[in-house]
């Protein structure tokens, strides 16, 4: 039985940085609020951070158009600059029309006092920590709990399992709900949007018959029997997006540095979770490979020559001060794709983790 539910994306972790809310699960969210009496609430002071959070991305790139800006001798740089701060304001504009939009609204902020807050914040109840971080949190769940007074379900969605809670909410939050006279099943707390596509889409979009079928297809995937072959796109197109600067230790590697893949060097283990309908003729596919990284980073001469002897550091260039070389890391990806099978191809995917 499908309920109805108001889901609600809590911060930038719901969104793993994706500004422009694309890729399988954003395209499956906004066709399941078109198509359900399901509704996107996005509370106001979510949009904001996440436009500040777009500032900063932006801002982070500007000493490598500084660089740029040296290296090629252009004026590009202060050109840049001018723009950021329209960039910045079309970008509001652009979030805040997005979900507004095809079955989505923005909260208000809550109206409460400063002394309430500040009265939740020494009481050191959740979502406040102990050091009193959480004041945008606190806010957010205050416009969680006007829904719920509305007569509403929410499917909260949040990767904040530190202070809202891990599968079911925080005990001080519960303790909210009693106070207001709601019930514990009002909501269905969820750590990612792939959550929210297993247990709130998915089922809404049931059919025996059907599921049969794409039960059949998740087999044919995992096998290699099926007429998109996972693996081979995995060696193809993988790089792509397992590319980017990471700490090393979150790869498994016993460097206090980061590090940065250049390379896939091989792929096992494919498992294909999922498989569910986007429309007639798209297809969202989860599945996760085991990848075999290629990894370059610098290290202080200090810290190479304390490397233990089974280290498999390989190192390429000595420069001042500093060693720069290559290792490998095997790590978990977990992918989710959309394949139109009327093309037949790929249209679109994203990196949804990457674990050691």
């Amino acid at each position: 039985m499908h309920n109805v539910y108001v889901l609600i994306v809590l911060d930038s972790n719901a969104l793993h940085n994706n500004f422009r809310c694309e890729g399988p699960y954003f395209t499956s969210l906004w066709r399941h609020v078109r198509r359900t009496t399901d509704r996107l609430h996005i509370p106001q002071v979510v949009v904001d951070e996440i436009v500040n959070q777009y500032k900063e991305a932006a801002e982070e790139i500007m000493p490598s158009v500084k660089k740029l800006d040296r290296l090629i001798g252009a004026d590009i740089n202060n050109l840049a600059a001018a723009k950021l701060t329209s960039a910045v304001q079309d970008y509001g504009s652009w979030l805040t029309d997005r979900f507004t939009s095809d079955g989505c609204s923005i909260e208000p902020y809550p109206e409460t006092s400063h002394r309430d807050i500040v009265a939740r914040d020494l009481s050191r109840r959740k979502p406040f920590e102990r050091s009193g971080k959480g004041y945008r949190d606190y806010l957010i769940w205050l416009t969680v709990l006007s829904i719920l007074q509305r007569g509403e379900s929410v499917a909260f969605v949040t990767a904040n399992s530190a202070d809202f809670g891990s599968q079911e909410l925080h005990a001080h939050l519960l303790h909210d709900l009693e106070e207001l006279g709601l019930q514990a099943d009002q909501v269905l707390l969820l750590g990612s949007l792939g959550e929210l596509q297993e247990k709130v889409i998915k089922p809404s979009n049931l059919d025996e018959v059907r599921q049969a079928t794409l039960e059949e297809i998740r087999i044919q995937l995992e096998s290699g029997d099926y007429h998109l072959a996972l693996e081979a796109w995995l060696n193809d197109k993988s790089l792509d997006y397992v590319q980017d600067e990471y700490d090393a230790r979150s790869l498994g590697l016993d460097y206090d540095d980061t590090c940065w893949v250049v390379s896939v060097q091989s792929v096992t283990d494919l498992e294909v979770q999922g498989v569910s309908d986007l429309s007639d003729h798209e297809m969202l596919i989860e599945f996760s490979a085991e990848l075999e990284l290629e990894v370059e980073l610098t290290l202080r001469y200090g810290d190479y020559f304390s490397l233990s002897e089974d280290t498999e550091f390989s190192v390429t260039d000595w420069e001042d001060g500093s060693v720069t070389g290559s290792d490998t890391a095997t790590v978990t990806a977990t992918f989710a794709l959309t394949y139109d099978v009327t093309t037949p191809g790929v249209s679109e995917a994203e990196l949804v983790r990457i674990e050691a």
